[in-house]
Protein backbone atom coordinates (compact mmCIF):
# COMPACT_ATOMS: atom_id res chain seq x y z
CA UNK A 1 0.00 0.00 0.00
CA UNK A 2 1.34 3.40 -0.92
CA UNK A 3 2.03 5.71 1.98
CA UNK A 4 -0.34 8.69 2.15
CA UNK A 5 0.49 12.15 3.47
CA UNK A 6 -2.42 12.25 5.90
CA UNK A 7 -1.21 8.99 7.49
CA UNK A 8 1.95 10.89 8.37
CA UNK A 9 -0.02 13.93 9.53
CA UNK A 10 -2.22 11.74 11.72
CA UNK A 11 0.89 10.27 13.34
CA UNK A 12 2.52 13.64 14.07
CA UNK A 13 -0.62 15.59 14.94
CA UNK A 14 -1.62 13.05 17.56
CA UNK A 15 1.88 13.42 19.07
CA UNK A 16 1.47 17.21 19.00
CA UNK A 17 -1.90 17.08 20.77
CA UNK A 18 -0.69 14.52 23.30
CA UNK A 19 2.36 16.60 24.25
CA UNK A 20 0.59 19.95 24.59
CA UNK A 21 -2.42 18.64 26.49
CA UNK A 22 -0.59 16.74 29.21
CA UNK A 23 2.02 19.16 30.58
CA UNK A 24 1.88 22.68 32.01
CA UNK A 25 2.78 25.80 30.03
CA UNK A 26 5.95 26.40 32.05
CA UNK A 27 7.09 22.80 31.51
CA UNK A 28 6.29 23.14 27.81
CA UNK A 29 8.46 26.24 27.46
CA UNK A 30 11.37 24.82 29.44
CA UNK A 31 11.28 21.55 27.50
CA UNK A 32 11.02 23.29 24.14
CA UNK A 33 13.87 25.66 24.97
CA UNK A 34 16.09 22.74 25.89
CA UNK A 35 15.09 20.97 22.68
CA UNK A 36 15.70 23.97 20.43
CA UNK A 37 19.09 24.70 21.98
CA UNK A 38 20.04 21.04 21.42
CA UNK A 39 18.98 21.27 17.78
CA UNK A 40 20.83 24.57 17.29
CA UNK A 41 24.03 23.20 18.83
CA UNK A 42 24.05 25.36 21.97
CA UNK A 43 23.66 22.29 24.21
CA UNK A 44 25.47 18.97 24.12
CA UNK A 45 23.33 15.80 24.48
CA UNK A 46 25.80 14.61 27.14
CA UNK A 47 24.62 17.48 29.37
CA UNK A 48 21.01 16.26 29.34
CA UNK A 49 19.82 14.21 32.32
CA UNK A 50 18.29 10.83 31.50
CA UNK A 51 14.84 11.77 32.81
CA UNK A 52 14.73 14.87 30.58
CA UNK A 53 14.57 12.72 27.46
CA UNK A 54 11.12 11.52 28.54
CA UNK A 55 9.82 14.99 27.64
CA UNK A 56 12.35 16.03 24.99
CA UNK A 57 11.61 13.09 22.69
CA UNK A 58 7.82 13.70 22.54
CA UNK A 59 8.48 17.44 22.19
CA UNK A 60 10.68 16.84 19.14
CA UNK A 61 7.95 14.69 17.59
CA UNK A 62 5.29 17.27 18.37
CA UNK A 63 7.24 20.19 16.89
CA UNK A 64 8.40 18.50 13.68
CA UNK A 65 12.01 18.36 14.86
CA UNK A 66 12.37 14.59 15.36
CA UNK A 67 14.58 14.06 12.26
CA UNK A 68 16.89 16.90 13.33
CA UNK A 69 17.15 15.60 16.91
CA UNK A 70 18.10 12.16 15.64
CA UNK A 71 20.63 13.80 13.31
CA UNK A 72 22.17 15.64 16.29
CA UNK A 73 22.30 12.48 18.41
CA UNK A 74 23.96 10.53 15.61
CA UNK A 75 26.68 13.20 15.56
CA UNK A 76 27.26 13.12 19.33
CA UNK A 77 26.04 9.97 21.08
CA UNK A 78 24.03 7.52 18.99
CA UNK A 79 23.80 5.05 21.91
CA UNK A 80 21.01 7.24 23.32
CA UNK A 81 18.85 6.20 20.39
CA UNK A 82 18.66 2.70 21.87
CA UNK A 83 16.43 4.02 24.67
CA UNK A 84 12.75 3.00 24.26
CA UNK A 85 11.64 6.64 24.37
CA UNK A 86 13.27 7.20 20.95
CA UNK A 87 11.38 4.46 19.11
CA UNK A 88 8.57 6.81 17.99
CA UNK A 89 11.16 9.32 16.79
CA UNK A 90 13.04 6.71 14.78
CA UNK A 91 9.75 5.61 13.24
CA UNK A 92 8.91 9.24 12.43
CA UNK A 93 12.33 9.77 10.82
CA UNK A 94 11.76 6.72 8.61
CA UNK A 95 8.35 8.03 7.59
CA UNK A 96 9.80 11.46 6.80
CA UNK A 97 12.60 9.92 4.71
CA UNK A 98 10.14 7.84 2.71
CA UNK A 99 7.64 10.68 2.35
CA UNK A 100 10.25 13.23 1.24
CA UNK A 101 11.55 10.75 -1.36
CA UNK A 102 7.99 10.38 -2.67
CA UNK A 103 7.49 14.12 -2.81
CA UNK A 104 10.78 14.63 -4.63
CA UNK A 105 9.63 12.12 -7.25
CA UNK A 106 6.38 14.09 -7.59
CA UNK A 107 8.45 17.28 -7.86
CA UNK A 108 10.41 15.82 -10.78
CA UNK A 109 7.14 14.86 -12.44
CA UNK A 110 5.76 18.39 -12.05
CA UNK A 111 8.98 19.86 -13.40
CA UNK A 112 8.74 17.68 -16.50
CA UNK A 113 5.04 18.38 -17.09
CA UNK A 114 5.24 22.16 -16.67
CA UNK A 115 8.51 22.48 -18.59
CA UNK A 116 6.82 20.80 -21.54
CA UNK A 117 4.07 23.45 -21.38
CA UNK A 118 6.54 26.33 -20.98
CA UNK A 119 5.16 27.25 -17.54
CA UNK A 120 7.66 28.70 -15.06
CA UNK A 121 7.42 27.77 -11.37
CA UNK A 122 9.11 28.69 -8.11
CA UNK A 123 9.35 26.08 -5.33
CA UNK A 124 8.27 27.35 -1.91
CA UNK A 125 8.40 26.57 1.80
CA UNK A 126 9.19 23.00 2.94
CA UNK A 127 10.61 21.45 -0.21
CA UNK A 128 12.66 24.54 -1.14
CA UNK A 129 14.09 24.80 2.38
CA UNK A 130 14.78 21.08 2.62
CA UNK A 131 16.85 21.23 -0.57
CA UNK A 132 18.76 24.42 0.27
CA UNK A 133 19.34 25.08 3.97
CA UNK A 134 18.94 21.69 5.70
CA UNK A 135 21.89 19.28 5.97
CA UNK A 136 19.79 16.74 3.99
CA UNK A 137 16.26 16.96 2.52
CA UNK A 138 14.95 14.12 4.71
CA UNK A 139 15.64 16.18 7.84
CA UNK A 140 12.72 18.53 7.06
CA UNK A 141 9.27 17.05 7.68
CA UNK A 142 6.57 18.25 5.27
CA UNK A 143 3.09 17.21 4.26
CA UNK A 144 2.94 18.44 0.66
CA UNK A 145 4.68 20.38 -2.11
CA UNK A 146 4.19 24.10 -2.66
CA UNK A 147 5.07 25.93 -5.85
CA UNK A 148 4.25 29.29 -7.37
CA UNK A 149 3.21 29.89 -10.99
CA UNK A 150 2.17 33.00 -12.95
CA UNK A 151 -1.51 33.77 -12.40
CA UNK A 152 -2.22 33.79 -16.13
CA UNK A 153 -0.88 30.21 -16.44
CA UNK A 154 -3.26 28.73 -13.88
CA UNK A 155 -5.71 27.12 -16.33
CA UNK A 156 -2.98 25.67 -18.56
CA UNK A 157 -1.12 24.30 -15.52
CA UNK A 158 -4.28 22.69 -14.13
CA UNK A 159 -5.01 21.04 -17.46
CA UNK A 160 -1.44 19.77 -17.84
CA UNK A 161 -1.29 18.35 -14.32
CA UNK A 162 -4.68 16.66 -14.59
CA UNK A 163 -3.60 15.10 -17.91
CA UNK A 164 -0.50 13.80 -16.09
CA UNK A 165 -2.49 12.02 -13.37
CA UNK A 166 -3.23 14.70 -10.80
CA UNK A 167 -6.76 15.41 -9.67
CA UNK A 168 -8.22 18.34 -7.81
CA UNK A 169 -9.46 17.82 -4.28
CA UNK A 170 -11.68 20.89 -4.55
CA UNK A 171 -15.32 20.18 -5.31
CA UNK A 172 -15.83 22.94 -7.84
CA UNK A 173 -14.04 25.42 -10.04
CA UNK A 174 -14.39 28.89 -8.45
CA UNK A 175 -15.73 31.72 -10.54
CA UNK A 176 -13.23 34.32 -11.67
CA UNK A 177 -14.35 36.95 -9.17
CA UNK A 178 -13.86 34.49 -6.31
CA UNK A 179 -10.26 33.73 -7.19
CA UNK A 180 -9.25 36.98 -5.48
CA UNK A 181 -10.21 35.41 -2.15
CA UNK A 182 -8.15 32.29 -2.87
CA UNK A 183 -4.52 31.78 -3.70
CA UNK A 184 -3.87 28.15 -4.60
CA UNK A 185 -5.27 24.91 -5.99
CA UNK A 186 -4.85 21.65 -4.09
CA UNK A 187 -4.26 18.52 -6.14
CA UNK A 188 -3.28 14.92 -5.50
CA UNK A 189 -1.13 12.65 -7.63
CA UNK A 190 -3.34 9.58 -8.07
CA UNK A 191 -0.30 7.30 -8.38
CA UNK A 192 1.71 8.28 -5.31
CA UNK A 193 -1.13 10.03 -3.42
CA UNK A 194 1.28 12.94 -2.91
CA UNK A 195 -0.46 16.27 -2.33
CA UNK A 196 0.54 19.57 -3.91
CA UNK A 197 -0.48 23.19 -3.53
CA UNK A 198 -0.15 25.13 -6.76
CA UNK A 199 -0.06 28.81 -5.81
CA UNK A 200 -1.08 31.45 -8.33
CA UNK A 201 -0.82 34.06 -5.59
CA UNK A 202 1.52 33.85 -2.62
CA UNK A 203 -1.31 34.59 -0.18
CA UNK A 204 -5.05 34.96 -0.38
CA UNK A 205 -7.07 38.16 -0.09
CA UNK A 206 -5.24 41.46 0.29
CA UNK A 207 -2.18 40.30 2.26
CA UNK A 208 0.14 41.39 -0.55
CA UNK A 209 -0.23 44.34 -2.87
CA UNK A 210 0.40 43.68 -6.55
CA UNK A 211 3.76 45.46 -6.38
CA UNK A 212 4.86 43.28 -3.48
CA UNK A 213 3.87 40.09 -5.26
CA UNK A 214 5.72 41.29 -8.36
CA UNK A 215 8.80 41.82 -6.18
CA UNK A 216 8.68 38.21 -5.00
CA UNK A 217 8.37 36.92 -8.57
CA UNK A 218 11.66 38.64 -9.43
CA UNK A 219 13.59 37.18 -6.47
CA UNK A 220 14.50 33.83 -7.98
CA UNK A 221 17.63 31.71 -8.21
CA UNK A 222 18.42 28.15 -9.30
CA UNK A 223 19.14 25.76 -6.43
CA UNK A 224 21.88 23.08 -6.51
CA UNK A 225 19.09 20.60 -7.35
CA UNK A 226 18.38 22.56 -10.53
CA UNK A 227 14.99 23.93 -9.46
CA UNK A 228 13.93 27.57 -9.20
CA UNK A 229 13.35 28.89 -5.67
CA UNK A 230 13.08 32.25 -3.93
CA UNK A 231 16.38 33.88 -2.99
CA UNK A 232 17.29 33.52 0.71
CA UNK A 233 16.22 37.13 1.38
CA UNK A 234 12.83 36.57 -0.27
CA UNK A 235 12.46 33.20 1.48
CA UNK A 236 13.01 34.88 4.84
CA UNK A 237 10.43 37.59 4.18
CA UNK A 238 7.95 35.08 2.76
CA UNK A 239 8.23 32.90 5.88
CA UNK A 240 7.89 35.87 8.25
CA UNK A 241 4.80 37.17 6.44
CA UNK A 242 3.26 33.70 6.34
CA UNK A 243 3.87 32.90 10.00
CA UNK A 244 2.88 36.30 11.37
CA UNK A 245 0.43 37.98 8.97
CA UNK A 246 -1.28 34.85 7.58
CA UNK A 247 -1.05 32.19 10.33
CA UNK A 248 -0.88 34.84 13.08
CA UNK A 249 1.63 32.66 14.98
CA UNK A 250 -1.21 30.38 16.05
CA UNK A 251 0.20 27.10 17.43
CA UNK A 252 3.00 26.97 14.88
CA UNK A 253 5.27 23.98 15.26
CA UNK A 254 8.83 25.02 15.99
CA UNK A 255 10.13 23.50 12.76
CA UNK A 256 8.66 26.61 11.08
CA UNK A 257 10.93 28.88 13.10
CA UNK A 258 13.86 26.52 12.72
CA UNK A 259 13.58 27.18 8.97
CA UNK A 260 14.19 30.87 9.66
CA UNK A 261 17.02 30.04 12.08
CA UNK A 262 18.83 28.11 9.34
CA UNK A 263 18.37 30.93 6.82
CA UNK A 264 19.77 33.51 9.24
CA UNK A 265 22.56 31.29 10.58
CA UNK A 266 23.88 30.61 7.08
CA UNK A 267 25.37 34.14 7.21
CA UNK A 268 24.68 34.89 3.54
CA UNK A 269 21.66 37.19 3.86
CA UNK A 270 21.73 40.68 2.40
CA UNK A 271 20.16 42.51 5.34
CA UNK A 272 20.07 45.80 3.47
CA UNK A 273 17.71 44.27 0.88
CA UNK A 274 15.59 42.64 3.60
CA UNK A 275 15.18 45.79 5.69
CA UNK A 276 14.59 48.08 2.72
CA UNK A 277 11.94 45.76 1.27
CA UNK A 278 10.24 45.21 4.63
CA UNK A 279 9.98 48.96 5.16
CA UNK A 280 8.75 49.59 1.63
CA UNK A 281 5.88 47.11 1.85
CA UNK A 282 5.02 47.44 5.54
CA UNK A 283 6.44 44.13 6.75
CA UNK A 284 8.82 45.49 9.40
CA UNK A 285 6.57 44.47 12.30
CA UNK A 286 6.18 40.92 10.99
CA UNK A 287 9.92 40.65 10.39
CA UNK A 288 10.76 41.98 13.86
CA UNK A 289 8.27 39.64 15.54
CA UNK A 290 9.53 36.53 13.72
CA UNK A 291 13.19 37.34 14.37
CA UNK A 292 12.48 37.85 18.07
CA UNK A 293 10.77 34.45 18.21
CA UNK A 294 13.66 32.74 16.42
CA UNK A 295 16.20 34.40 18.68
CA UNK A 296 14.21 33.34 21.76
CA UNK A 297 13.76 29.71 20.74
CA UNK A 298 17.02 28.92 18.95
CA UNK A 299 19.39 31.58 20.22
CA UNK A 300 19.75 32.79 16.64
CA UNK A 301 22.29 35.63 16.51
CA UNK A 302 20.54 38.70 15.09
CA UNK A 303 23.06 41.50 14.41
CA UNK A 304 22.55 44.38 16.85
CA UNK A 305 22.29 46.98 14.10
CA UNK A 306 19.49 44.96 12.46
CA UNK A 307 17.47 44.92 15.69
CA UNK A 308 18.10 48.65 16.14
CA UNK A 309 16.97 49.47 12.61
CA UNK A 310 13.81 47.37 12.98
CA UNK A 311 13.07 49.15 16.23
CA UNK A 312 13.31 52.45 14.36
CA UNK A 313 11.20 51.21 11.42
CA UNK A 314 8.42 50.00 13.71
CA UNK A 315 8.64 53.11 15.90
CA UNK A 316 8.72 50.86 18.94
CA UNK A 317 5.19 49.52 18.26
CA UNK A 318 5.69 45.78 18.22
CA UNK A 319 3.21 42.98 17.61
CA UNK A 320 2.25 40.81 20.58
CA UNK A 321 0.72 37.29 20.77
CA UNK A 322 -2.53 38.86 22.00
CA UNK A 323 -2.74 41.22 19.03
CA UNK A 324 -2.05 38.34 16.65
CA UNK A 325 -4.76 36.14 18.19
CA UNK A 326 -7.31 38.93 17.74
CA UNK A 327 -6.02 39.51 14.23
CA UNK A 328 -6.51 35.85 13.34
CA UNK A 329 -10.19 35.95 14.29
CA UNK A 330 -10.74 39.28 12.53
CA UNK A 331 -9.03 38.10 9.34
CA UNK A 332 -11.13 34.95 9.28
CA UNK A 333 -14.34 36.92 9.65
CA UNK A 334 -13.34 39.41 6.95
CA UNK A 335 -12.32 36.65 4.52
CA UNK A 336 -15.63 34.83 4.99
CA UNK A 337 -17.66 38.00 4.48
CA UNK A 338 -15.58 39.02 1.46
CA UNK A 339 -16.24 35.64 -0.15
CA UNK A 340 -20.00 35.89 0.40
CA UNK A 341 -20.19 39.49 -0.83
CA UNK A 342 -18.32 38.60 -4.03
CA UNK A 343 -20.63 35.68 -4.80
CA UNK A 344 -23.77 35.53 -6.89
CA UNK A 345 -26.81 33.62 -5.51
CA UNK A 346 -25.83 30.58 -7.58
CA UNK A 347 -22.27 30.71 -6.29
CA UNK A 348 -23.50 31.08 -2.72
CA UNK A 349 -25.51 27.88 -3.10
CA UNK A 350 -22.40 26.14 -4.45
CA UNK A 351 -20.39 27.45 -1.49
CA UNK A 352 -23.08 26.19 0.90
CA UNK A 353 -22.92 22.73 -0.69
CA UNK A 354 -19.14 22.83 -0.34
CA UNK A 355 -19.46 23.96 3.26
CA UNK A 356 -21.85 21.14 4.16
CA UNK A 357 -20.92 18.29 1.80
CA UNK A 358 -17.32 18.51 0.56
CA UNK A 359 -15.84 15.39 -1.10
CA UNK A 360 -14.38 12.62 1.03
CA UNK A 361 -10.81 13.22 -0.17
CA UNK A 362 -11.00 16.80 1.02
CA UNK A 363 -12.23 15.71 4.45
CA UNK A 364 -9.38 13.23 4.79
CA UNK A 365 -6.89 15.97 3.97
CA UNK A 366 -8.64 18.67 6.05
CA UNK A 367 -9.01 16.59 9.23
CA UNK A 368 -5.89 14.39 9.48
CA UNK A 369 -6.25 14.12 13.27
CA UNK A 370 -9.33 11.93 12.67
CA UNK A 371 -7.91 9.55 10.07
CA UNK A 372 -9.20 6.63 12.16
CA UNK A 373 -12.84 7.66 11.51
CA UNK A 374 -14.83 6.44 8.49
CA UNK A 375 -15.66 9.05 5.85
CA UNK A 376 -19.32 9.31 6.86
CA UNK A 377 -18.37 10.21 10.45
CA UNK A 378 -16.28 13.15 9.26
CA UNK A 379 -19.38 15.00 8.03
CA UNK A 380 -21.08 15.53 11.43
CA UNK A 381 -17.63 16.28 12.83
CA UNK A 382 -17.15 19.00 10.19
CA UNK A 383 -20.60 20.45 10.81
CA UNK A 384 -20.00 20.79 14.53
CA UNK A 385 -16.49 22.28 14.12
CA UNK A 386 -17.62 24.71 11.43
CA UNK A 387 -20.63 25.81 13.52
CA UNK A 388 -18.30 26.68 16.39
CA UNK A 389 -15.93 28.48 14.04
CA UNK A 390 -18.75 30.41 12.38
CA UNK A 391 -20.08 31.54 15.75
CA UNK A 392 -16.62 32.76 16.74
CA UNK A 393 -16.13 34.59 13.44
CA UNK A 394 -19.48 36.35 13.67
CA UNK A 395 -18.87 37.28 17.29
CA UNK A 396 -15.45 38.66 16.38
CA UNK A 397 -16.73 40.55 13.35
CA UNK A 398 -19.48 42.35 15.22
CA UNK A 399 -17.60 43.07 18.44
CA UNK A 400 -14.39 44.54 17.01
Amino acid sequence: MLYCHYDYLFFTNRAYDSFYRTISMSTQDNTRLTLTHLIAGALNPADIADDQWDLLAPAALADGLAPMLIHVLHQHDSTLLQLPIFRPLLADAQLVTYHVAQLQAVQEKIESVLTARGITRIWLKGIALAQTVYPAPNLRSMSDLDFFIPYECRSDALTALKDAGFRSIDSHEPAAELLAAQHHDRLMDVYSRGFIEMHYRLFGGDVLADAAEAWFRRQVYVTPHGWAALTPEAQLLHLCIHHVLVDFDQKLRLVRYFDIHLLVSAGTLNWEVILRTAERFGWSNALAYALEKVSYWFGTPIPAHISAQLEAQTDGRRLTPGKLARGADAAGADAALHLLQASSPTERRALLRWFLLPPGDYLRCRYPDYAYLPIWALYPLRWSLQAIKLARLLLTRFTL
